[in-house]
């Protein structure tokens, strides 16, 4: 998100368990032009990319793989800076709803509603950088981006944890003392 956001581009989450067909209208209606991926998601992406190309006349979408781009950069580290919310206007990302139809619609928010929402999010709850955060909500919802935004500007940890599984409260509740988190969301 923060390569994205740093080359001045709009980020589209996609969900690699929605069906194809709703990915391929996502993407063509966004004019992706470029995915990543890591390991588990690139064969879809490699997929998506080629039938969006033959089917639905895309000009084409490139693909990033994180993993072989990470192995092949000895100074990852470099050129860093601080995402601020600069540029309020500037799309940040679009996120797409079933909307009354059933059919993808598209809304997109600016970078500075992104931070006002994160900066809201912060002050409220006194977030600090020896906070740990859950880390719950798809990528592909709009409650994952407070979450990620409110951790990357407050120093906090992100605690990542993928409830779709067979976790009961039980399990949740473990995982959260054994993750010391200090902020459930």
């Amino acid at each position: 998100i923060l390569g994205v956001l740093k080359a001045g581009k709009i980020y589209v989450p996609l969900d690699p368990s929605y069906p194809k067909e709703r990915l391929l209208k996502i993407m063509g209606n966004a004019g992706i032009k470029l995915m990543v991926c890591n390991a588990a998601t690139l064969s879809l992406g490699e997929e998506l990319t080629e039938i969006l190309g033959k089917e639905y006349n895309h000009g084409g979408t490139g693909i990033i793989s994180l993993e072989r781009e990470i192995e092949s950069r000895d100074n990852i580290g470099e050129n860093l800076r601080r995402w601020d919310g600069s540029s309020e206007n500037r799309p940040a990302y679009i996120l797409y709803t079933s909307g009354s139809t059933g059919e993808p619609k598209g809304v997109r928010q600016t970078c500075g509603n992104v931070y006002f929402y994160a900066k809201s999010y912060i002050d409220w709850l006194g977030i600090k950088p020896e906070d740990r955060m859950t880390y719950l909500t798809a990528f592909s919802h709009d409650g994952a981006v407070v979450d990620i935004f409110s951790g990357i500007l407050s120093g906090a940890v992100l605690c990542p944890l993928n409830i779709k599984g067979e976790w009961g409260m039980e399990e949740i509740a473990m995982w959260m003392f054994d993750m010391k988190i200090t902020i459930y969301h």
